[in-house]
């Protein structure tokens, strides 16, 4: 395959000894039609003539996807899919070679190499096995997830709250930089469930603390896990309702969690709601002082460093607190996560 051109009798000599092809087949470039024009990005052809089938490959590609596509092309062959006096060729493309391909030709041709020409695969057990190379790509690689957070487990019972995989990862980065440097920021796109990475976070940790209570046979009565979500006015029921509500499943307690608007943050006044304290608990304000964790969704809505509402957030957060955990820190020196 390092030099196709000049080896085209050899090649398809040794291709004819693997395949049973019933017909005659050359490699060459013939014009032909097909049901179905091919796409930009087709790179081989089988082209039926009145006795024989032509295959044409373009040998500009990679040697690797050359020999991969070949032996794609004579599995169709031996299948029979096309034959010679077909009034239609066949193309493929990169994508016929994907694990999981649209077309079923390709399904079959791919089930029939994966068969009969089974790779072998290199293993290793030590790293003196590995050539520098690996090495050096060991080493991004590790250096990478632990960037990303991949080396950080969640909890087990993430798993059990949060079907979604990428929510999970996402949830692993931000515990992993919340961990590292007290704070994380999550940007993730419309629609990508930002909301329910928070809420994935939340019940980590929320079941990180269970378990260290449990270990150093604390109460949690005495010492809960608080967070606290800071939030729009516009969507403050739908975090109690959709997003909050189910956690108690999951090892959160439905009384250590408060939802806040933005709003109360920037009208504090010493007659607000938020300072008032009821017989049976705190008020809106000693939660957030005390919380473990503070989720602030839309928090572009702090960016303003001389906004009331940020001023007295960063004033709230710089103050200590004996929670054991720590508060997260995400805007400027504020101990938060923020989500935009």
């Amino acid at each position: 395959m390092r030099n196709p051109r000049e080896a085209l009798n050899e090649l398809q000599a040794h291709l004819a000894a693997q395949f049973d092809i019933p017909f005659s087949w050359v490699i060459a470039a013939p014009e032909s039609s097909f049901a179905v024009p091919p796409e930009a990005s087709a790179t081989a052809w089988l082209v039926p003539e009145a006795d024989r089938v032509v295959v044409a490959v373009d040998l500009k590609q990679p040697a690797s996807l050359v020999a991969e596509m070949l032996l794609h092309l004579c599995a169709h062959l031996t299948l029979g899919h096309v034959r010679p006096g077909d009034a239609r060729g066949h193309w493929d493309a990169p994508a016929s070679l994907s694990p999981t391909p649209h077309r079923h030709w390709d399904r079959e041709a791919g089930a029939y190499v994966d068969a009969h020409f089974a790779r072998s695969v290199r293993r290793v057990s030590t790293l003196e096995e590995c050539s520098p190379r690996e090495k050096a790509w060991l080493v991004l690689f590790d250096h990478i997830g632990r960037m990303v957070g991949q080396q950080r487990t969640l909890h087990l019972t993430t798993e059990a709250y949060q079907a979604a995989a990428y929510q999970r990862q996402a949830a692993q980065r931000l515990v992993a930089q919340l961990d590292e440097y007290g704070g994380a920021m999550l940007c993730d796109g419309v629609g990508l469930g930002k909301t329910y990475v928070a809420t994935t976070v939340a019940v980590h940790y929320a079941n990180q603390w269970w378990d260290q209570l449990t270990d150093t046979k604390r109460s949690a009565t005495d010492d809960p896990f608080r967070i606290t979500v800071l939030s729009p006015n516009s969507v403050v029921s739908t975090w109690q309702r959709e997003a909050i509500a189910p956690l108690a499943a999951y090892g959160v307690p439905l009384a250590t969690i408060r939802v806040i608007s933005h709003s109360k943050l920037s009208r504090i006044v010493p007659s607000s709601d938020i300072l008032t304290r009821s017989r049976t608990a705190i008020s809106d304000m000693e939660h957030l002082l005390l919380s473990d964790l503070v989720v602030a969704d839309e928090a572009h809505n702090f960016r303003s460093i001389g906004a009331r509402r940020t001023t007295v957030l960063r004033d709230l957060l710089r103050c200590p607190t004996s929670a054991p955990v720590g508060q997260i820190e995400g805007l400027h020196e504020r101990r938060m996560a923020g989500s935009s």
